[in-house]
Order: structure tokens, then sequence, then C-alpha cells
């Protein structure tokens, strides 16, 4: 029998803590997140666009801030689909993404990855998704996820500074307050 290590041991865990942090998603259909049914409406009415809300809503899509992951769901969610599941799967992404960008900083900072860095799972339901503010959830890994490439690339300007840009821009368009606070 192969002996595990920590790297396996680490993977495992976070398997399991992924699974743990899916379940409620996994047994509800509709979330009970404030401002999600909101994004679900929207989603609605952009793929309904001849439908029968046509004569009370327009839908105009523009490369504005926040627009992110509509324009996901314009681009790939609709054809795949219907709006309540895509907002659970961005939801879902979210969830793991935290934790798995954490895991990558620390792994960024250390130098090897820690099962310490897991416990960020606490984390991941708070007031934002209580709140349901979908786009904001979504980005938070990627401001972790861009600090994590800016502290990796020091030392090599042309990757620090694109890679800074590369998620500046992301982050203008998944929602501007994560890029203040990128």
């Amino acid at each position: 029998m192969k002996k595990w290590t920590g790297d396996t041991a680490t993977a495992v865990l976070a398997l399991l803590i992924a699974v743990l942090l899916l379940a409620p998603l996994v047994r509800n259909a509709y979330l009970p997140l404030e401002d999600l049914p909101n994004h679900i409406a929207r989603r609605f009415v952009a793929a309904n666009l001849d439908g029968p809300l046509s004569e009370y809503f327009t839908y105009s899509v523009s490369l504005t801030t926040n627009v992110a992951v509509d324009m996901l769901w314009l681009a790939l969610g609709q054809l795949a689909t219907d709006a309540a599941t895509f907002s659970r799967a961005v939801i879902a992404v979210g969830m793991v993404g935290f934790v798995a960008s954490v895991a990558v900083l620390y792994r960024v900072l250390h130098k090897s990855w820690s099962v310490w860095s897991l416990a960020s799972a606490l984390l991941v339901h708070n007031a934002a998704l209580l709140w349901g503010f979908e786009n904001f959830y979504l980005f938070s890994t990627f401001v972790i996820l861009g600090f994590a490439a800016w502290v990796g690339y020091r030392g090599r300007p042309v990757l620090h500074a694109g890679s800074a840009l590369l998620f500046s821009v992301v982050l203008y368009f998944g929602h501007v307050l994560d890029l203040l606070a990128f």
C-alpha cells in the first residue's frame, strides 16, 4: 500500500471540504439569497427577449463594470442550462474558488501546500453570499488569485505588470469593489 504524502492528504481533505460546501447547493433548487432572484430574473429576460416580458423590459449589453457573469450567461450559460441552475453553478464556483485561491496564495507565499489554508472554508458562507451579490462573491476569488500572481511574479517585471493588468481588466468587468480591493 502506498504511503500518503502531505500533499495527497491535503488534496483529499480539499475534495471532502468542497463536497461539504457544495451540499446545500445540490440539495436546493432555489437558494435563499437576498439579491440572487434579481440576477436570475435578469437572465430569464435576456434569454427570452421575444417572450411575454419583452413588452415590459428591454435588455441591453454594454461593456461596463459588474457584467462578467451576465456576459458568461449570454455566451455560454443560456445554451447549457436555465437561469436558476446557472446562478447556482456560479455560486458553487465562487465557493470552491475562494478556498482554492487561498490555497494557491499560501502555496505562493510558503512554497508548499498546507492543510491550514483549507480553514478558509469557514469564511465561505459570509454576508456577500447571504446577500446574493453574485458578481462580487465570484470575483473575490480573482482578487486573491491576482494577489498571488502579483506576489509570485515579483522580480519578473513583464509578468508582474502583465498579470496585474490582466487581473485588473477581469476585475473591472467582474465587480468594481473587487477591483478596488485588488
